[in-house]
């Protein structure tokens, strides 16, 4: 089988896609990655084929994630992007040629259109819930649960793909010979059918809705086995071994015009409660001064890394939680947008870690983050995090996912 994955976003996209990738070529199959051309050299030494789509990453985590107010400010973004690189649609109609299946996340959507032209069957795959339920909602994390409105906001979220869609994709469907996309059309469907869907968390953190239909499968997180062979630098090693295990703190992909002020508060709070920290620079780099209690990183390998650390505190990413979570580390979650506010919520309320802090909003505090901290640095959900991080290392996201796309085929 010939699969094509759209992984269109930051690392934290990329990474799932190829450890499925691995699983899916250790089958038999093969496995193409389209995504911004920053990531071929990562797919291509994971042993799979790439696919190159233009676009501008930083930009893109800028407009629809730290940046986004509401809204109307992602469906702007999202215009932006898009006609900013026309180029798109054709590179992810030659991505997807050829191919048996073909994957996509939401800002992939777009090689859905192509897969239609080609007559290529599809699947969705997505890191939170994106299909209607009224148990919470993804995008206003705060509202009451169990309502009507809660369902709404995916309703919301539904109309205003359609309305990009009609905007950016229908003169490329008519010249593709393909019906123009309406308010109202669904894609949720394919040729006629609902379109298999793959979320790729865990049920432990986020239950199932009893509603959706059998087309849809909770899999578990795409997490690849833990690396036993990396080797950390002196600096890093020496550190691990100065003293009592510090605490991790990175914000991966994250592109925000506040970051200096939210990486200061941080360093003063790491000052402030004592605790010893890694401090790994991801797309924005940390600005602040060295000090013996810090230890400044670029990329470590998160299954190795999280095992010598007693906590960790991020921008609350599926990927990184999953990874935090899975090491048994309790997580502390200082959310910039999209759905890392759910994640945290997700987290703190199965006593796994503190309560969030949302930077979007604007309205955190010094408080809140010193808080956080000497609550990892005390222990507070150590024992907790620890059984979870064994139940979650039971599961095997990509088997199971694995196993659902051979059954398409």
């Amino acid at each position: 089988m010939k699969i094509t994955a759209a992984a269109i976003g930051s690392f934290g996209d990329v990474k799932p896609f190829v450890e499925l990738g691995k699983e899916m070529k250790q089958r038999g199959h093969r496995f193409k990655v389209a995504a911004f051309p920053r990531f071929q050299s990562y797919v291509e030494e994971n042993g799979l084929e790439f696919a190159p789509i233009h676009g501008d990453g930083d930009l893109m985590m800028r407009l629809l994630l730290s940046e986004c107010k509401d809204g109307l400010a992602y469906l702007g973004g999202m215009k932006q992007l898009y006609r900013k690189n026309p180029e798109m649609m054709e590179q992810a109609f030659a991505a997807a040629k050829g191919a048996d299946l073909v994957l996509y996340i939401l800002l992939g959507g777009f090689i859905r259109h192509a897969a239609e032209a080609l007559g290529i069957p599809c699947v969705r795959v997505f890191f939170y819930p994106f299909d209607k339920t009224d148990q919470f909602s993804v995008q206003m994390p705060s509202m009451k649960r169990n309502t009507p409105l809660v369902g709404f906001t995916y309703t919301e979220n539904e109309i205003g793909m359609n309305m990009v869609t009609r905007s950016l994709l229908n003169d490329w469907r008519t010249a593709h010979g393909l019906p123009k996309w309406g308010l109202f059309s669904d894609y949720r469907k394919l040729y006629g059918k609902p379109v298999p869907t793959l979320y790729a968390y865990s049920e432990s953190l986020v239950p199932r809705e009893p509603k959706w239909g059998d087309h849809i499968h909770v899999t578990g997180f795409w997490q690849g086995k833990e690396k036993t062979d990396f080797q950390p630098d002196k600096q890093l090693a020496d550190f691990l071994s100065a003293g009592e295990p510090p605490v991790y703190i990175g914000f991966g992909s994250i592109v925000f015009d506040g970051m200096e002020r939210v990486q200061k508060a941080v360093y003063d709070a790491v000052k402030r409660t004592g605790i010893r920290a890694i401090m790994s620079s991801g797309w924005m780099k940390w600005q602040t001064g060295a000090d013996d209690s810090i230890c400044y990183v670029d990329f470590v390998p998160h299954e190795w890394l999280f095992r010598h650390v007693k906590g960790v505190v991020h921008h609350g990413g599926a990927g990184t939680s999953s990874a935090g979570l899975r090491a048994g580390c309790p997580t502390f979650v200082l959310a910039f947008g999209g759905d890392q506010l759910f994640w945290g919520l997700q987290i703190a309320e199965r006593h796994l870690g503190p309560a969030p802090v949302d930077i979007h909003s604007g309205k955190w505090t010094q408080e809140q983050i010193e808080q956080g901290l000497l609550a990892l640095k005390n222990g507070a959900y150590a024992e907790s995090a620890k059984q979870f991080g064994v139940m979650l290392r039971q599961e095997n996201g990509c088997s199971h996912a694995a196993n659902v796309l051979e059954s398409l085929i």
